[in-house]
Parts: structure tokens; C-alpha cells; sequence
């Protein structure tokens, strides 16, 4: 099957699942908003630019309209736009220390001039969607004022704003099982609205953080939450802290693995692509495994000086097509030998597999890997096209009883997508 012809079935294949898939959960009990059918892709302030506010030392670099702005310009152009980026996120920070007269929340009018509502408009006129940081408790991780007590009256403040997404943070809720019952009814009030806005919540890793354990139920979470994030920590840009989001998910994943569907993803945190702690090989490792497990793909860095190889990690179409892919299959984790683990997922065309190999190891040699198609049940088609999408590596057609051998780079990956082929001779 030529490349071409591939891309054409792919996509309309995409197009009758979101359309099977739509109409299916219009009937189950599911969030009722309608969105995030698919994984979201965007950026997102938090690591890069964290709670910067110093505007007269870091003009171009505080959390203000100006930074969003330039995001959102960059954004706009053809390449981010063909890979899906569609949603500019800003996280703590962008609030004043105090609410208005009337109690709404506001930004800080010094680094928003020209107000919140007016920096919305921009980025919708870019045909973008935005998302705004709200904490669940009495304030932010950046001591702005918490939403606890306002619950109605923030909803409806970020509806008539027009924020297409909320990300609701829980640094300043005292007691995790508060989590339970703030997370519901934050999301009953934004329901309330009219208006859909896609609900980000950090619920289960907040109670996991604040001494909760491992939350083992993800029904509520996932009937509440188009996304959600399942570890406590905060990722930062190094690896170790890559690789324990990592370990995360080959250790716990089998808890929530059958509530990700449309409508409700778990987020593995940020994308990291183009900042300061990770090699290409790293990076390749962290976008291959997003994808894999329909991550959103929320990235945090500066995309006005992303340098050429870090963008094509993060706009690498075949990957984000598996991140995309409508099928929604959580993958299996399928072996861990050593350091080198091995995921498997099914993809939407029929017969299709992506294959992950993922190598933890910090030094040495590159760890080699082999195994028939067979061993991995990849058997539905005649012959297999395989590819590895992070580098275009292509390996060449594999009958279901041949062996493939590859070599996986310390704290590398690769992610093989096997392509039916039913005319091999």
C-alpha cells in the first residue's frame, strides 16, 4: 500500500469514526459537553514561562498579553496549523491579587492592559481556542485568589468571557478528599453555562500529592473530566522527571486505561520539546509515548525561537495522526525487560498496529530488539509495511512469521507503525 493511498484511507477512516463515535456516546453517561472527541494539541505557558511576572526585566517573556499574543501568532502559521494546534493555554499567574468590585475574578491590569476579554478576542480571530488556569481551592500555586466559594460566579465569568477551555488546579484545597466533591460540582457549574468548555482537572494526581495515595476508581473522573491528569508530581525539563511520568504510566496505567475514550483523556503533562534539559533523543521518547497513550499534546516552550529540530519532533504529522487516531485505543504495555519496554496499540484502519520500544537506560550501548510479528499478534494482514514514524526510517514489508530487528539509543524510542499490505507476493 503506497503512502498515498494510506493517508486517503486513514482519513476517512477518522471521518466515520468521529461520526460512529459521536452519535454512540450521545447516549452514554459520559461529560456532557461534547468535546475533546480527540486528544487536544496546543501550548501552554506553565514550565517554560512558570509564574513569571517581572514585566519590566522580561518583557517578552512575562505572563502577559503580550507573550500570549506572540504565541498566538506563531500558532497560526500553516505548519502549526497542519499538525492541529488549535488551543493556547494560560496557566497560574494571569489573574490581579484581587477580585473586581463585584467579585469576578480579573487579570492583573498591568500585564493585561488592555483586559482579558480583549486578548480572548485576538486569539479567536487567529481561529484559535483558549484555555485560562483556575484553582479549585482558596488560591493558586502562585498565591492569586482560589476559586472555593465562587464556583457559580467563576463558571459564568469564564462563559461570558468566552474561554474555550478551563484548567482547574487544586493547589489550594487543604484536604484531598475536598477533591471529590469540588471537581463535580466546579463541572456541573461550567455545564450550567450553555456554553461548552472543555474541563481540565488535575483531580486525581492533587489527591495523589496531597497525600491521598493512588486513586484506584477513575469512573467519576472520567464521566467529570475531558481531561485529567493522573500523576502528582509536575513534570520539569529533565529527564529523570521525564522518566518517572514514564514509569508512572508502565506501572499504574491498567487502572484508568479503560476509561480513556473520546470525550476523556489522561494528561501526561507538558510537552518539552525545544527548551533546555533534554536531547533529541529524549524528546523523540517523550513525544512518541504522549502519542502513544492519547496524552493531549500540550507543549511548553517558546515557539518564537523552537530551533528547527525540535520542531520537527513536535510537528511530526505520522506521530500526531497516532495521537489523533480515532480508534482511541489505550495501548498495552506488552513487555518490560531490563529497561527496554515495548507498548503496543491497535490503530482505526483495519489490520493497522503502532509498535513502541522505549529504552530507559541513561549510558551504554544501544539495546537491540527482535521479535517475529507473530510474537505480538500481528498477524491480521498478509504483510506489513513498517516504518518508524519518529525518523521516517523505513524497515521494508515483514510477512507475520519474519523477525524484525532494530536498535533503540539510551533513553531513546521507536515508534514502528506496521501498515497492512494484502497484495505481497
Amino acid at each position: 500500500m503506497s503512502s498515498f493511498t494510506y493517508g486517503v484511507l486513514h482519513r476517512g477512516v477518522v471521518a466515520l469514526f468521529l461520526l460512529v463515535t459521536s452519535a454512540v456516546l450521545d447516549n452514554v453517561d459520559a461529560l456532557d459537553n461534547g468535546l475533546a472527541r480527540l486528544p487536544p494539541i496546543g501550548w501552554i505557558s506553565g514550565e517554560r514561562f512558570s509564574c513569571l511576572t517581572d514585566c519590566d526585566n522580561y518583557p517578552d517573556d512575562c505572563i502577559s498579553e503580550r507573550l500570549i499574543r506572540s504565541m498566538a501568532d506563531v500558532m497560526s502559521l500553516p505548519s502549526f496549523r497542519r499538525a492541529g494546534f488549535k488551543y493556547i493555554i494560560v496557566d497560574d499567574c494571569w489573574m490581579d491579587r484581587n477580585r473586581d468590585s463585584s467579585g469576578k475574578l480579573q487579570a492583573d491590569v498591568r500585564r493585561f492592559p488592555n483586559g482579558i476579554q480583549d486578548l480572548i478576542s485576538y486569539v479567536h480571530s487567529k481561529n484559535l481556542r483558549i484555555g485560562l488556569y483556575l484553582d479549585l481551592g482558596n488560591q493558586t500555586c502562585g498565591g492569586y485568589p482560589g476559586s472555593k466559594g465562587n464556583f457559580s460566579l467563576d463558571a459564568q465569568t469564564m462563559a461570558s468571557w468566552e474561554v474555550d477551555l478551563v484548567k482547574a488546579g487544586a493547589c489550594g484545597v487543604t484536604n484531598y478528599a475536598d477533591c471529590n466533591s469540588a471537581y463535580p460540582e466546579f463541572g456541573r457549574q461550567l455545564n450550567m453555562t450553555g456554553r461548552q468548555i472543555l474541563y481540565h482537572c488535575d483531580w486525581p494526581g492533587a489527591i495523589y500529592a496531597k497525600g491521598g495515595g493512588q486513586v484506584s476508581n477513575f469512573g467519576d473522573i472520567s464521566r467529570t473530566c475531558n481531561l485529567f491528569k493522573a500523576y502528582g508530581r509536575t513534570i520539569q525539563d529533565i529527564w529523570d522527571s521525564m522518566a518517572d511520568v514514564f514509569k508512572y504510566y508502565s506501572d499504574t496505567s491498567y487502572l484508568f486505561r479503560d476509561w480513556i475514550r473520546p470525550g476523556s483523556y489522561s494528561d501526561a503533562d507538558q510537552l518539552l520539546m525545544g527548551n533546555f534539559g533534554l536531547s533529541d533523543d529524549q524528546q523523540r521518547f517523550q513525544m512518541a509515548f504522549w502519542s502513544l497513550v492519547m496524552s493531549p499534546l500540550f507543549v511548553s516552550t517558546d515557539l518564537r525561537t523552537l530551533g528547527p529540530d525540535s520542531k520537527r519532533i513536535l510537528l511530526n504529522r505520522r506521530v500526531i495522526d497516532v495521537n489523533q487516531d480515532p480508534l482511541a485505543d489505550m495501548p498495552t504495555q506488552i513487555q518490560a525487560q531490563g529497561q527496554l519496554y515495548i507498548w503496543k496499540k491497535r490503530l482505526s484502519l483495519p489490520g493497522a498496529f503502532a509498535i513502541g520500544l522505549f529504552y530507559t537506560n541513561i549510558f551504554g550501548q544501544p539495546s537491540r530488539a527482535s521479535f517475529r510479528l507473530s510474537d505480538y499478534n500481528i498477524v491480521e494482514a498478509v504483510a506489513y509495511n513498517v516504518t518508524d514514524i519518529l525518523t521516517g526510517l523505513n524497515y521494508g514489508l515483514f510477512k507475520p512469521w519474519h523477525t524484525l530487528d532494530c536498535e533503540v539509543n539510551p533513553m531513546g524510542a521507536r515508534l514502528l507503525q506496521f501498515d497492512p499490505v494484502d497484495d505481497f507476493v
